[in-house]
Parts: structure tokens; sequence; C-alpha cells
């Protein structure tokens, strides 16, 4: 791996900075040095084609302020950003973009009396439309299920999908619980990702389609039954509550492995469903029928 300074190494401004591994080179930001003439001396730090794509930071003109110009020396690759991002990035370029022709216009006007000679603004406001053209594959969808209700979650998703294109898959980071994914899937996402599995499991919480199950409870301490008799997992078909109970009561990590497996085999299964229930128009169904009852505890 090679880390380049390619800016903000001598300013406080114009972040840009050029990381190569595993066969790529991209730029994390791209940014405009503030304070001097943008007219002289605001070269792009490299060549178009030889940037696999863009990852910026945050939308401040220091860090976004010459993506314009890089799109208009030939760069056609993706740009990564926050939606957030990209928004802000939307307004400032384009008000950056029309500043500099105001300028470029101004001078022009002052060169036409002296006989100097003409500038050309840094890029345009169509440089700076011509960003927005770079869609991602796909859109995350971050800074949710850190604690605020799950209303106000919902509500947000909601928000953020609205103006998602909706050819392109949306993924909701962190998230969650069966009833969570299945509320997400509701309102248009497509992917998730969560912990929740995996560490609910190695504590004895185990997803049924009945509902959640603490398997460490003495109630299970002889019962012969599998954790879920609808689940066909490795795990349901060849061990008892009782069995696995003892198994995490007694600290080995066996108990530990199959809770896992479990969990996860359920969760893969759910996907599964859904995407069975959509495909059938059955999902509003599905929907009410379980969002609630996988979330409970029994």
């Amino acid at each position: 791996m090679k880390l380049t300074f390619l800016g903000a190494n001598h300013e406080v401004t114009g972040s840009c900075t050029m990381l190569e591994a595993a066969g790529q080179r991209f730029l994390i930001d791209c940014g405009m040095e503030q304070g001097k003439n943008v007219y002289e001396n605001q070269p792009l730090p490299v060549a178009p084609g030889e940037i696999d794509f863009v990852l910026i930071t945050h939308a401040h003109i220091d860090h976004t302020g010459l993506l314009p110009l890089l799109a208009h020396n030939g760069f056609r690759g993706k740009i990564y950003a926050t939606i957030p991002t990209v928004e802000l990035c939307g307004i400032m370029l384009r008000d950056s973009a029309h500043i500099q022709e105001f300028e470029a216009e101004w001078k022009n006007r002052k060169a036409a009396r002296s006989g100097a000679p003409k500038v050309e603004p840094l890029y345009t406001v169509e440089d700076a439309e011509n960003v927005k053209q770079y869609d991602a594959d796909g859109y995350a969808i971050g800074g949710l299920a850190v604690g605020e209700p799950t209303d106000v979650m919902y509500e947000m998703i909601e928000v953020v999908n609205a103006i998602l294109p909706e050819e392109r898959p949306r993924y909701l980071m962190g998230v969650g619980t069966p009833g969570n994914i299945i509320e997400a899937v509701a309102r248009g996402v497509d992917l998730f990702d969560c912990v929740m599995p995996s560490r609910n499991a190695r504590h004895g919480h185990l997803n049924t389609w009945s509902g959640i199950i603490n398997i460490k409870n003495a109630k299970y301490e002889r019962d012969e039954r599998p954790i879920d008799p609808a689940c066909g997992c490795p795990v349901c078909r060849n061990y008892s509550r009782a069995y696995i109970r003892h198994l995490l009561k007694a600290d080995e990590m066996l108990g530990m492995r199959l809770t896992v497996m479990h969990n996860l085999w359920f969760y893969n299964h759910l996907m599964e469903r859904i995407r069975d229930e959509l495909d059938a128009g059955t999902f509003t169904a599905f929907h009410d029928r379980y969002v609630k009852l996988l979330d409970t505890r029994i």
C-alpha cells in the first residue's frame, strides 16, 4: 500500500490524498486550495486517467472543489460519498462554478480594456452538473439504529429512500432485528448487515418463527425439542434445546458455535422468505403476520 499526500500538505486547505492498494489507485478527497488566484497555479494533482475512483469524506470545497475539473479533464470513474455529502455538493459545486464563471467574465472585461490575454474559468456550472452523473452502484444508509426510537429510524428510511434512484440497491447499515428488516424492506431497502444474530446467539438469545427464546432459561433444561421445530438448520435437525442449554451453561465453545449457526441460518432463511413473498405478491400479509411476532420474547 502506498499513500501520497497531494493536497493540504503545505496549506490547511485543498485536501487530496492518493491511496494505491490491491492494484487500484483512488483519491481520498479532491479539494481546492482556498485564498489564492484560482486562474493561476491550480493544476490537477494527478492525471484523471490514472484514478479508478474518488472517495469524498465531506462536502466542503476544501475537499470537493476540484471534482468538476477532474470530470472536465476526462475522469469517468465512480465518486463515493454519503447521501448528505452528495446533496451538499450539488449546491456547493454549482455555486463555486458560478463564482468562477462570474470572476472570469469580470477579468476578461478588464483584459479587453488593457489588451491582456483572456482567462478561462477553472470549471463551469455545466462541469459541476456533470459530477452528479456518476452514480454509485448502490447507496448505503447509515447513522441509524444507534439509539433513536424505531419509529424515527423508519421515518428517516422513508425520507432517504424517496430521493435515491429506484434502479440502484439500497443498503441499510447495522440493522437489525427481524422486525426491523421486514419494516425496512417494506420501505424499499434491499441489503442489510448486523452483528445482532451472532452476538445475541452467543448469549443464548435465539430467533424462531414464534419469537425469541433465551435458551439459558431453566424451562429448557430438559426440553428435548429442537430450538425451532419449523427450522431446517443442521442444529435444529440434530440437537435439543436441553443439550444446547447445557453447553452454554458449561461454557463449552461448541454451544456458541451451534447457536450462531442457528441464528445465521434463520436470518438467511428470513431473507429468502421475504424475496419469495415479494415475488408472489404476498409480502404485505407476511409483514402483518411476522413483523411484531419475530421480535417478541417468548
